[in-house]
């Protein structure tokens, strides 16, 4: 997909009306952490045992840390 597609589509993603459901990824079967999404698959926080981190409290280095670590899980399975 081009930048120019993606941008349009993250775009059009804004305007949606959100639904109030939320998603949550897991990074493996412990459960022990897990990044929540809305239903247009934005970022909004972690779980981390069970404390709960929204994605305001999070720094760039946490949030790069978890999509790194994220695609990593991802890309084993």
């Amino acid at each position: 997909m081009s930048n120019k597609m993606w941008e349009t589509l993250v775009e059009h993603a804004k305007t949606c009306v959100l639904s109030g459901k939320y998603y949550i990824y897991y990074s493996d079967e412990s459960r022990s952490i897990g990044a929540i999404f809305n239903n247009i698959y934005a970022f909004c926080g972690l779980i981390s045992g069970e404390q709960f981190y929204s994605s305001e409290s999070l720094d760039e280095s946490q949030k790069v840390c978890l999509v790194i670590s994220l695609s990593y899980i991802q890309d084993i399975k």
